[in-house]
């Protein structure tokens, strides 16, 4: 009886868990309502074909008023260092930051903000500063560390892995929108 009771909690609590919002999606639209400036930002989740193994979500970004043009915008994750202190879904150690990438009617970047930095190491790509160097990137231009994005001394990893992920998810986002 002992058993059936725990079985039926934990699916309770599982169903439970599963019906609440994701935080990175309360996180974004807490960022959009700042960025717009509460104008009744709308997101509408974009479908994205299965071969490009996406963690993260595409949204088109709408406002109740139809003039605006359309805009896009990245949530995703990125795994950094590999630590004894964080556990991946995959049971790997790993440390990771959430970001978003804003991006104008014309698939441009237009601002790149982290909203939950989880990792011990290379905080300083969090800096408003130092993420403005991805502002006006798009898929046909090539995005290298040490040539369109400076270094940072201690985060090596992190500046790393961001760039590649901000160049791979404009690359994506090229192919997917129309």
């Amino acid at each position: 009886m002992y058993k059936i009771l725990v079985m039926l909690s934990l699916l309770m609590l599982s169903h439970y868990v599963a019906a609440v919002p994701d935080a990175t999606d309360r996180q974004l639209q807490r960022e959009l309502n700042k960025i717009f400036k509460k104008q009744g930002v709308e997101l509408v989740e974009m479908s994205v074909p299965a071969k490009y193994n996406l963690q993260g979500k595409y949204y088109r970004i709408g406002n109740q008023s139809s003039h605006t043009p359309v805009k896009y915008v990245y949530v995703g994750r990125v795994n950094t260092v590999r630590s004894s202190s964080a556990t991946s879904s995959a049971g790997e150690y790993s440390e990771y930051f959430d970001y978003f990438i804003l991006f104008d009617e014309n698939k441009i970047i237009s601002q790149v903000r982290i909203i939950d930095y989880q990792a011990s190491h290379g905080e300083m790509i969090c800096s408003p500063g130092w993420l403005k160097s991805f502002v006006g990137h798009k898929s046909s231009k090539p995005l290298e560390v040490g040539r369109q994005v400076d270094g940072i001394s201690g985060a090596t990893i992190s500046v790393n892995k961001i760039t590649f992920d901000i160049r791979q998810k404009t690359y994506i986002l090229s192919e997917i929108a129309p």
